[in-house]
């Protein structure tokens, strides 16, 4: 894996991830559900373009 692909991993999945955490921690109800919809459409998106390139391959 290049520098890239660990660049977007972290903006895709660990920062939301790290946000849960601390608002979770800190009890704000905000970014808990900031951080839970940008999960969920993070996995929504990866799933919906993996089906679009498995149809393509």
């Amino acid at each position: 894996m290049d520098i890239y692909s660990y660049f977007w991993l972290v903006i895709k999945y660990i920062f939301p991830l790290a946000l849960l955490i601390i608002s979770i921690v800190f009890f704000n109800p905000l970014l808990i559900m900031i951080s839970i919809v940008w999960i969920v459409a993070a996995m929504a998106i990866e799933i919906t373009t993996s089906e679009e390139r498995a149809r393509l391959a």
